[in-house]
């Protein structure tokens, strides 16, 4: 067991931590991943920018990566900058003591005989419920959505603290979602460029750590632009931001701080797609 996953079971004895078998996610990450995923990376501030990731990586601080989520396949995006791809200057240290939150269906996706589900539900996953989920649900019924997520907002806090990783999609969806009169949501395709509001969740996590904790763990915001020439290639601009201490205030405050460092993310993505 590596330090990360015993400070976290010291810290929170009682949670059930969905820690990934390392035996699944080494040839995902290493490889399966790297032959259909192959973006560009760039670190805000170059070499210097990536150097001060790794830093902090080989660190005891915790990290959370809020990334953006204009595809489904930016769900793969963990693997290229946590191990690297050719052409790429990964960031060593945080695959194995990392998890992932993600929407509970992921869990049974039935895609190739359920194999894709098989994997999200042991390469580290924290399922979440989701509102556009459980259209028409009840209060009683959202009342216990909420309950049932309040565990996973644990999780994320314990592991940071102990010093690991939490990876967020902080859009939350790929499409724009609209509720309709009858409880059921709409889907809109979004436009290149277009960002969609930042969850709170993750702002939750931070706040919920130790004053010490907090006030060591960064945010790391990776941005992929998929423009039309590359979206078949699945070659997307990848931006990743210098590290980010939270503010320090409210989970409002931290989840805008999350949402205007995502709108610098992409900026710089589309100006580097403009300079190529």
């Amino acid at each position: 067991m590596s330090d990360v996953r015993e400070r976290a079971a010291e810290l929170r004895p009682d949670l059930d931590i969905p820690w990934g078998n390392r035996g699944l996610l080494l040839p995902v990450l290493r490889v399966a991943t790297p032959m259909i995923f192959r973006p560009t990376i760039y670190y805000e501030g170059g070499d210097a920018g990536q150097a001060e990731w790794q830093e902090h990586v080989e660190s005891d601080a915790g990290t959370l990566m809020n990334m953006n989520h204009p595809t489904k396949i930016d769900a793969l995006m963990p693997a290229p900058v946590s191990q690297g791809s050719p052409g790429n200057r990964p960031i060593r240290g945080i695959s194995h003591d990392t998890i992932i939150v993600a929407k509970e269906s992921l869990r049974q996706l039935p895609q190739v005989w359920g194999l894709a589900g098989w994997i999200v539900r042991h390469g580290g996953t924290v399922p979440v419920k989701r509102e556009f989920e459980h259209p028409n649900e009840t209060p009683e019924q959202k009342g216990d959505r909420k309950k049932y997520n309040l565990p996973r907002i644990e999780i994320g806090s314990t592991v940071m603290e102990a010093g690991g990783c939490v990876v967020v999609f902080g859009e939350g969806v790929t499409e724009i979602r609209i509720k309709l009169p009858d409880g059921t949501f709409e889907k809109i395709p979004r436009e290149l460029d277009q960002m969609l509001p930042i969850q709170p969740g993750f702002a939750k996590m931070i706040n919920g750590m130790s004053p010490e904790a907090r006030d060591r763990v960064r945010i790391m915001t990776v941005v992929n632009r998929h423009t039309p020439r590359r979206l078949g290639r699945i070659r997307p601009t990848t931006v990743v931001l210098k590290p980010a201490k939270p503010v320090d205030g409210s989970v409002e405050e931290v989840r805008q701080q999350g949402e205007n460092l995502m709108a610098r993310g992409y900026e710089l993505a589309k100006e580097l797609d403009e300079l190529r």
